[in-house]
């Protein structure tokens, strides 16, 4: 009874508090959780306002497509519970602690505590904090209108009709005859992606990027959204040739013949695009919907992370040239040495 309680106030975000029991009943659920649980332990006053609705705020959010919570929610009065403050350290209030699931036996609670939490105050910050320890993404209000989460191949398939179009550069029309007219974005990130980046392509946070192209350019633009550290993700990052992120490609078309695959690689440091990749992104996207090649083709030249492909065949076909020639290269180094050697030894 106690566990269904726990999960009902969960989902609806409530701050359970006392109302939730006494420690031992908060123990007794953790102890028994198949998901990972963030306990918010405060004390009235404290700054506890600033933080409470934001932690009630992404308990609602924490949500599966099902309805279902992906990370439990749980919050305990540290003033009043101060047994449970005292096992885990918490000296100030509000605090923020992460345990794990339960997976195999645990002796005590504390081979559950996962991590304390020492970020920021916001929803924003948390739901970023979640992400990186647990790999769920809240489902933001407004992402499911502007960024779509693929979670395989098939989806991407599925969401980006004319992926194949991309592959082999054959075309389909709509059945009026004419080119379809949508550019796609596939925004390749990780759990660990910079928070510079996560706030440009986590669609429903404040300031993202991708919210503001799906305002500008509606039906016009597909934006699809993958976390390529997943295990099933892999057969799509290999198909991508993926090697950094985030990896930003804009797949349309130019015109009834020509396919067009633009790849930016968002690199940390690099000096042509720190502080204005969101502008650069825009600008890209700005030119593949005008379909504006030439102007794609001067960006390529003028930014060394921008790069222009036919297809994903060119793409794999160009990096396995390149590792061709490297190869090579390093043979033709070894044997450059071994005459050198030879003619000093005269061997």
């Amino acid at each position: 009874m106690i566990w269904r309680w726990f999960w009902w106030f969960a989902v609806i975000g409530m701050v359970i508090g006392e109302e939730f029991g006494s420690t031992r009943e908060l123990y007794e659920s953790l102890m028994v959780s198949e998901l990972y649980t963030f306990v918010y332990v405060y004390s009235h006053g404290c700054h506890s306002q600033e933080v409470g609705p934001e932690f009630e705020q992404l308990a609602q959010l924490m949500l599966g497509e099902d309805g279902q919570p992906l990370v439990g929610f749980a919050s305990i009065d540290g003033h009043k519970s101060r047994n449970f403050a005292r096992q885990f350290n918490v000296e100030s209030f509000p605090q923020l602690l992460l345990f794990k699931p339960q997976k195999e036996p645990a002796q005590t609670l504390l081979d559950l505590l996962g991590d304390v939490y020492h970020g920021g105050k916001s929803s924003v910050d948390m739901a970023k904090y979640l992400w990186q320890q647990t790999g769920h993404l809240p489902r933001w209000p407004k992402s499911e209108d502007s960024v779509l989460e693929l979670d395989s191949l098939n989806t991407l398939q599925k969401h980006a009709s004319t992926f194949n179009s991309y592959w082999s550069r054959s075309f389909t029309v709509n059945s009026s005859g004419e080119l379809m007219q949508q550019v796609i974005l596939i925004a390749f990130l990780t759990p660990w992606t910079r928070t510079k980046y996560q706030d440009m392509f986590l669609g429903g946070m404040p300031n993202s990027l991708v919210d503001k192209l799906s305002a500008k350019y509606g039906s016009q633009l597909k934006l699809l959204r993958l976390d390529s550290s997943q295990e099933n993700m892999a057969s799509v990052v290999n198909e991508f040739r993926v090697s950094t992120e985030p990896s930003i490609f804009l797949l349309f078309q130019e015109d009834s013949r020509d396919s067009r695959m633009a790849l930016l690689e968002l690199l940390p440091y690099d000096s042509q695009t720190w502080d204005h990749e969101a502008q650069l992104v825009s600008q890209l996207v700005d030119t593949a919907v005008g379909r504006n090649f030439s102007q794609l083709q001067q960006l390529s030249r003028d930014y060394h992370s921008i790069y222009l492909y036919d297809s994903l065949q060119q793409r794999q076909q160009k990096i396995q040239d390149d590792w061709d020639q490297s190869l090579v290269d390093q043979i033709g180094n070894f044997t450059d040495a071994d005459t050198i050697l030879s003619s000093i030894w005269g061997m």
